[in-house]
């Protein structure tokens, strides 16, 4: 299975700036010189319509540990007018994520999976992974990657992808 066909893929050793250039692409951080466009217009436009059609999957993930997935979903949902409850309930059930479990007795691996579920139940134009697979074994990873490559292709979504694992690239 291929990536799709908008696919930008930056790698680079630690500090070589893939996170830099990500929080500039989410409106984190202004760049010092040029200017940077998203969705055919200017980013220092209205960031919150922006970010809107982003999904995002960080390194490490940040959830409320008393959450469950559904009340995460009911907690995020107000912030995307493009969410989509439906989505989001059939890749709880794709990833084997119990949707009233709390999410602090869920392994790393599962967190990962519950932020893809997440940036993909947005409705995402651009899905933004910045390291999504650091720390997981070597299945973990390619059962992740597999997922995201078909999800976002079922999904039109570009993908902005950053890693220093040349593997993962593969």
């Amino acid at each position: 299975m291929g990536l799709p066909l908008t696919t930008v893929i930056v790698t680079g050793v630690s500090g070589a700036g893939k996170s830099t250039a990500i929080r500039i692409l989410m409106g984190i951080t202004r760049c010092n010189s040029g200017t940077v466009e998203l969705f055919g217009e200017p980013l220092r436009g209205n960031l919150i319509a922006a970010r809107q059609r982003i999904g995002y999957v960080a390194q490490e993930q940040h959830f409320y540990p008393w959450m469950t997935p559904l009340d995460l979903a009911r907690f995020v949902r107000g912030f995307y007018p493009r969410w989509r409850a439906q989505r989001y309930r059939r890749l709880l059930d794709l990833f084997g994520l119990p949707p009233t479990r709390r999410i602090g007795g869920f392994s790393g691996g599962m967190k990962a999976k519950l932020a893809l579920s997440v940036a993909l139940g947005t409705s995402p134009e651009l899905l933004i992974l910045d390291e999504p697979t650091a720390g997981m074994d070597p299945v973990a990873r390619r059962e992740f990657l597999a997922l995201v490559g078909a999800q976002a292709i079922e999904q039109g979504s570009a993908i902005f992808f950053s890693t220093h694992v040349i593997g993962d690239i593969e």
